[in-house]
């Protein structure tokens, strides 16, 4: 009984040091103080973020984030979203500085839940009491220079429906929060600006249907959006990539992809109409929203700081080579069939169009060998999602195939009819970074599986290796040598329209080499007497009319070598 007693004490005793003890470990943990922090959420029926966050030495030591208040049809969806969104970056708040709001923001969101993620960094500001100083917005006094140039942009969806100013969702229809869109400038200072939307991506998990036009007016006094001046590059999904896609099916078989839009004047903001649909919405039926269907308008904002002026490869009619390579989608690694392509193309000029011609070789790797079955290029507004190429697919011509010795095309096993030379129109974007993307099947490689044999490239032109092709020399006719006279050799031969004058060359034998004897000057001159020659031996000759460009020659055609023996 006595021990019972003394431990009974003892406890008595030890109990308030105890609980002394555990708070002036958590007050030495986290801090005495409990800063909180609300943001409201308005959309899908709306909910609160909670945040209560302890501050030490200057830097946050705790935190914890909950949600509160969820409302309307979407409250279990909001919550789970919400959870996601809590898990996948409470920890990230740990050790930053209770007074970087640039580190508060910069934390990553969760992908498949921006909204909450948004939220979450707001409500830790409200309770760090961190306002965002927002800079002043840039407008330039006056339209650029006619020209091309890039500029950083945001698009994001401003509000549900043209008469409900509510909704609060603030989703990118770029697929990021910036991306980079080209603005053309006419010589009358008319601008117009192309930019590519993106549907279907990991962080912000929406399609875009249809582009409807643009408004004219500010927000809050919104009319009738004007397709004027609009070009819009649907992006038409394959087959192979619905399983990727798989919530359009039934839906749609196309999005949008690159938007070109006037902007009739310098502004800060511009709106736009769109049509969506957001899969976490599917269930949703009231007024504005068609089973995960609605119309909203965006707003468009460029970065007048982030004007930069394009310099884009600008050539003349007329046909040229360019060295290229083929990458996988990465954009670094060299694919498969890169060793199969010849690396000089040719580039033909016709009227500000550049179309690109491709040879390929017999393509080999490792053990395997074979031939490209066929040669696609993707249209203008492709997108680059999880290592695969998305958009419309379109035919290259092809203007020759593999043969055999007898001229007959190659056949074996997996096939026949390879193509060896194809052309294609270069995609407008390709004319600014070089990248042309394609699609080749490879049929030895379906032996791996089925797929095996598709593969999306990226053809790379490296535009500052371009250069001109010399013209192909035309045929000299009626080319007459003679020997008359002792030691003396007249030329005749048909004057060549265009020349600026001629060029004799002579040789000493069959195989020898041809060197330039007799310059002439005048373009109607087609006639030249060379005299003081060896007699009784055999020479060679040969013309060439040439023309002056930029002070130098230019040989544009030649005649066939006649030999004679001299007098």
């Amino acid at each position: 009984m006595s021990f019972k007693r003394k431990n009974k004490s003892n406890l008595i005793l030890v109990l308030p040091v105890l609980i002394l003890t555990i708070i002036f470990s958590l007050t030495y943990s986290y801090g005495a103080e409990i800063l909180k922090g609300v943001e409201e959420v308005k959309a899908f029926g709306g909910y609160k973020v909670n945040s209560e966050v302890q501050v030490s030495e200057g830097k946050i030591s705790h935190i914890e984030i909950y949600g509160s208040d969820f409302a309307g049809s979407h409250a279990e969806t909001n919550k789970a979203y919400m959870e996601r969104a809590v898990k996948g970056m409470k920890d990230k708040f740990i050790g930053k500085s209770a007074t970087d709001i640039r580190g508060i923001k910069g934390i990553d969101n969760v992908a498949r839940a921006t909204i909450s993620s948004d939220a979450i960094k707001k409500s830790v500001m409200n309770a760090l009491k961190l306002e965002e100083q927002e800079e002043p917005e840039y407008l330039p006094d006056k339209a650029p220079a006619p020209g091309d140039y890039t500029i950083q942009i945001r698009d994001v969806i401003e509000r549900i429906e043209v008469k409900n100013a509510g909704g609060g969702i603030q989703h990118s229809l770029l697929g990021t929060k910036t991306a980079k869109a080209l603005l053309h400038v006419d010589k009358n200072r008319k601008m117009s600006i192309s930019y590519l939307l993106k549907s279907g991506t990991v962080d912000e998990p929406l399609y875009i249907l249809s582009y409807n036009g643009f408004y004219n007016e500010d927000l809050d006094n919104l009319k009738e959006p004007s397709l004027e001046g609009v070009e819009v590059q649907n992006i038409f999904w394959e087959k192979s990539s619905l399983k990727k896609y798989a919530e359009l099916k039934g839906i749609s078989d196309k999005v949008v992809g690159r938007v070109t839009r006037p902007l009739k004047e310098l502004k800060t903001h511009y709106y736009d109409n769109v049509k969506l649909y957001v899969p976490a919405m599917k269930d949703v039926n009231k007024p504005g929203f068609d089973n995960g269907k609605f119309t909203a308008v965006s707003k468009l904002t460029p970065d007048w700081k982030t004007l930069k002026k394009v310099k884009e490869l600008k050539l003349a009619n007329g046909s040229y080579t360019v060295k290229g390579s083929l990458l996988q989608p990465d954009g670094v690694t060299p694919s498969m069939a890169d060793g199969a392509l010849q690396k000089k193309i040719t580039l033909d000029v016709k009227n500000g169009k550049y179309y690109a011609v491709l040879n390929f070789d017999k393509m080999k790797k490792g053990s395997v060998e074979g031939y490209l079955g066929s040669v696609k290029y993707y249209a203008s507004g492709y997108i680059i999602d999880e290592g695969a190429i998305h958009g419309e697919l379109r035919n290259t011509d092809i203007l020759s195939y593999h043969t055999d010795k007898k001229g007959k095309r190659i056949k074996d096993e997996y096939g026949t009819d390879y193509p060896k030379t194809v052309r294609f129109q270069v995609i407008p974007e390709a004319k600014l970074d070089g990248t042309a993307p394609l699609q080749l099947t490879i049929p030895v490689m379906e032996s791996f599986g089925e797929g095996a044999g598709t593969k999306d490239v990226l053809l790379k032109l490296d535009w500052s290796s371009v250069k001109k092709k010399p013209e192909k020399e035309k045929p000299i006719k009626k080319f007459k040598v003679k020997s008359n006279k002792k030691k003396v050799v007249t030329l005749s031969w048909q004057k060549v329209s265009n020349a600026s004058g001629y060029t004799v060359y002579m040789a000493k034998s069959k195989k020898g080499k041809f060197k330039a004897v007799k310059n002439i000057g005048n373009a109607g001159k087609n006639k030249c007497i060379l005299k003081k020659l060896k007699s009784k031996k055999k020479l060679y000759f040969m013309v060439k009319a040439f023309k002056k460009q930029k002070g130098k020659k230019v040989y544009i055609a030649k005649s066939k070598v006649i030999s004679v023996k001299v007098k």
